[in-house]
């Protein structure tokens, strides 16, 4: 089930409606990256920022635990995400969420204007560790717009000054819009009858 929000830049999908109830405890696993992707150096960690943002926003309880079935970066496969779900199993968590970077493509300019705008795609997935299957996922895709291309942000830019997002800065509102949107679809499905 397709779920639109109020993240315009954010889709979300419920896979299984009766699994998410069950889920309280996940691991966080190094994210992985689409072939196209060579690196993506936003000056953090990425696999931390989306740990703390699901602590903070996801409803979780979200495992501190440094859990190493892959490298950070490593390219996004069956094999990878299906390894997080059984490393999440052998740890005794309810869940894995496995972050798999699209595009990450970093702002090229100056301070009146760009040559190649910042842009940041991502999904998320939360797997079930008892099923080893997808529970929600989220795909998330942000591109940095010129004020020509934008009218809509005019006030914003006469009020503030121009600004312009880098790929680190989009980054991180995906990974935190992404969260507070999981609470409030797992929120939504304990108000509802079991089906």
């Amino acid at each position: 089930m397709l779920r639109l929000n109020k993240y315009p830049a954010l889709r979300t999908t419920i896979q299984s409606p009766s699994e998410i109830r069950k889920i309280n405890t996940v691991g966080v696993f190094p994210y992985l990256k689409a072939e196209t992707v060579s690196s993506c150096e936003v000056g953090y960690d990425i696999t931390q920022e989306l740990r703390r943002a699901f602590r903070a926003e996801g409803g979780l309880e979200v495992s501190t635990d440094e859990i190493r079935v892959s490298d950070p970066g490593l390219n996004a496969t069956e094999e990878n995400i299906r390894a997080a779900s059984l490393a999440s199993k052998n740890l005794g968590l309810d869940g894995a969420l496995v972050l798999t970077l699209r595009t990450c493509q970093l702002r090229k300019g100056s301070a009146v204007g760009s040559e190649q705008p910042a842009a940041v795609g991502f999904d998320v997935v939360l797997l079930s560790s008892s099923e080893g299957e997808a529970v929600w996922s989220a795909s998330y895709f942000r591109k940095d717009e010129a004020l020509s291309d934008n009218l809509l942000n005019l006030g914003r830019n006469l009020k503030d000054g121009p600004a312009f997002d880098t790929a680190a800065s989009l980054l991180k509102d995906g990974l935190w819009s992404t969260a507070r949107e999981f609470s409030s679809v797992r929120q939504a499905h304990y108000l509802k009858p079991a089906q």
